[in-house]
């Protein structure tokens, strides 16, 4: 029985990271779909404006008087950002798309592991689904953003990012090994549910996320050292 409920509550996880991930890869391709639906409409546009044209000039007409009066030269229309160029790119539309259709895919995976819920099970799986926004949200997010504040005060310049980001892991981490840490699911009649050290996994997670912590703040300090003196030997 325990099991079954295991089994249920891993696939009410699952079902619920695959429709996350699909609703996510659609928010990524929104700005590919949106440019699609813009050319399409500035090719109809531009065709409509190629049959006023020949008929302008099969029939032409006197030209009207507003015509003869001198118009003022437009101004040059300002450069596109660099920003927007490098997001309509070819090759950011291929990477875009493609982490759009995975997610879609991940999202009908995670529907297909639900179709047989029934009314109870998909009500554990929204729990799960705002749980998992109350925790990131209401917990994750504003440590994160107090930690981002503490980081501009004492940690150096190098160590500030590095700090965050790993903070941001080691969170995620936490928080989706907090069942198991807390001994939620231990079951003494059945030794194969929770059948391993899971503090010991965590700690060496831990140890690993502080250790890339420590290199990527050497590396961006030895970015910023090699920096600064090809600065002064310009």
């Amino acid at each position: 029985m325990r099991a079954t409920r295991v089994m249920r509550a891993t696939r009410v996880t699952l079902g619920v990271v695959g429709v996350l991930a699909g609703l996510y890869g659609l928010w990524l391709a929104r700005d590919v779909l949106a440019a699609q639906v813009r050319g399409r409409r500035a090719s109809r546009q531009s065709l409509s404006d190629t049959g006023i044209r020949r008929e302008a000039v099969a029939t032409p007409q006197p030209p009207p008087v507003a015509d003869l009066v001198p118009q003022a030269v437009p101004h040059a229309q300002p450069p596109q950002p660099v920003a927007a160029r490098d997001a309509t790119a070819p090759g950011m539309r291929t990477v875009r798309v493609a982490l759009g259709a995975v997610g879609v895919l991940a999202g009908l995976y995670g529907l297909w592991l639900v179709r047989d819920f029934d009314l109870t099970q998909l009500r554990s799986a929204v729990v799960w689904l705002v749980g998992g926004a109350v925790i990131h949200d209401g917990l994750l997010a504003p440590a994160t953003v107090g930690l981002g504040l503490l980081a501009t005060r004492w940690l150096p310049v190098a160590a500030r990012r590095p700090a965050v980001v790993g903070f941001v892991l080691w969170g995620t981490l936490t928080v989706a090994a907090a069942s198991v840490l807390s001994g939620m699911n231990d079951t003494p009649d059945n030794e194969t549910l929770v059948d391993r050290s899971y503090w010991l996994s965590w700690s060496i997670g831990t140890v690993l996320v502080l250790a890339a912590v420590v290199a990527a703040t050497l590396v961006a300090r030895r970015r910023g050292v090699s920096r600064a003196s090809n600065t002064r030997s310009d």
